[in-house]
């Protein structure tokens, strides 16, 4: 089976508005989406294609196409509100059963004409929201990079100029949600989110941050980025990195909430850096074992970055583990840093993914551990180096954030490219 290529170019007609912004639902600007499609390259077995734009508080549009029947090949969509769509096409057999499916972001803005590519990919049966992505070759135990990466991208707007990083990939209520920290510029940093049937496709719920610097005078006031997302008793806990200044000090904040988008910060930090020791610490990831939190989290001493923990009993209180470092450099591969660490349950046992330093990050090592505080590195580090990435679309890769769904694991990392000077966001898979 090949994948299908679309062409979808948005004509927006202006309406009434007198400003040049993305505006609320309440707003008269109008646009107009068309989208050609190209007869030729479509596979045999491919009869209609249906296209669907969605966008909270507005009802979801459809139309279709008939590319036997129709002597047209173009979907038109009028009156369309300014704003950001997510674009559903499927495409359908002789017998209306879903073969090919593909979504993305469109982002509807007054007097710009925007052209996007879109790949449809192999489906499911159409029952649900299941994606089934074919992949050509021989069965491998060995982390493999998806042949689509990037994943997810910036927006173009102020807050992410420099892309997006730090990913952190939770499966919940039968859906992938990523939070991700956007990067503006100077080094300012605010946290987004994102959600996903498959993990591959994302979409976003909200156009800004969920989670923004704190206000003069706060000790997170020049910038956020992200550290770890948990879920309990149906609320979500998120422990982030926050600094008053570019140059610190970092220290680890915690923010809750009922929805994954609207954030309830704790005023203080619940871990505080260490002005002789610790001078900035960056949180990345937070587990529970045995009615006790564990929070993973990096620092430098001896100008080698390293990884700590701290433990709680209610996960706001923390306090140090009397042997820091639990890892640090022990191989060549590793250069001066083991750094920004991903801990998952697996079985009976922990499993660690964290990243070199090497200025630039390079490669992901793997650790194991039975206690959460003595790990034991893999024998086959590293697992997973900027040569594996798929048609090499990376010069370095960093923040992995590892789960695991039945029996797949996925990585979500991400990659940075010297040539654009932007950060996106990959994934890589295992089978067990």
């Amino acid at each position: 089976m090949k994948n299908i290529l679309f062409l979808i170019v948005l004509f927006l007609f202006l309406g009434c508005s007198k400003t040049h912004e993305i505006v609320s639902p309440e707003t008269t600007s109008k646009g107009k989406i068309f989208l050609k499609v190209d007869k030729t390259q479509k596979p045999a077995d491919v009869i209609s294609i249906i296209a669907y734009l969605s966008r909270d508080n507005f009802d979801t549009l459809k139309n279709s196409l008939n590319l036997v029947t129709d002597s047209s090949a173009d979907i038109y969509f009028d009156s369309i509100e300014v704003g950001i769509w997510h674009l559903r096409i499927d495409a359908t057999n002789e017998n209306s059963k879903i073969i090919y499916t593909g979504e993305a972001d469109v982002t509807v803005v007054e007097g710009i004409t925007t052209q996007v590519n879109l790949t449809l990919l192999p489906s499911s049966s159409g029952y649900g929201s299941l994606y089934i992505l074919v992949n050509w070759g021989t069965n491998s135990t060995d982390w493999n990079d998806f042949n689509l990466n990037p994943i997810l991208s910036k927006t173009g707007s102020s807050f992410d100029v420099g892309g997006i990083i730090q990913p952190k990939v939770v499966f919940d209520e039968n859906m992938y949600k990523m939070w991700y920290a956007n990067e503006a510029n100077s080094g300012v940093h605010s946290i987004g989110y994102a959600v996903s049937t498959d993990g591959f496709h994302w979409y976003r719920k909200v156009d800004k941050p969920v989670l923004s610097a704190g206000t003069n005078g706060r000790w997170d006031s020049y910038g956020v980025s992200l550290g770890a997302v948990i879920k309990e008793n149906g609320i979500y806990k998120m422990y982030y990195t926050g600094n008053p200044t570019h140059d610190g000090p970092y220290q680890i904040g915690l923010a809750v909430s009922p929805d994954g988008i609207n954030w309830t910060k704790n005023p203080q930090p619940v871990l505080y850096a260490d002005s002789l020791f610790e001078p900035n610490i960056t949180a990345s990831e937070v587990i529970k074992l045995n009615n006790t939190y564990y929070m993973y989290y990096s620092t430098v001493t001896s100008n080698r970055r390293v990884v700590c923990i701290a433990l709680s009993d209610d996960g706001v209180k923390w306090k140090r583990y009397s042997q820091n470092p639990i890892l640090s450099v022990t191989k060549q591969w590793e250069g001066t840093g083991t750094y920004y660490p991903s801990v998952i349950k697996s079985n009976n046992k922990l499993l660690m993914v964290y990243q070199n330093y090497n200025d630039p990050a390079t490669a992901f090592g793997m650790a194991s551990s039975t206690n959460g505080i003595v790990w034991i590195k893999d024998t086959k580090n590293p697992v997973f180096t900027k040569n594996d990435t798929y048609n090499h679309w990376t010069n370095y890769l960093q923040n992995p954030s590892i789960i695991q769904v039945n029996n797949e694991f996925r990585l979500y990392y991400v990659g940075y490219n010297w040539s654009t000077y932007e950060a996106k966001i990959g994934v890589i898979r295992k089978f067990n």
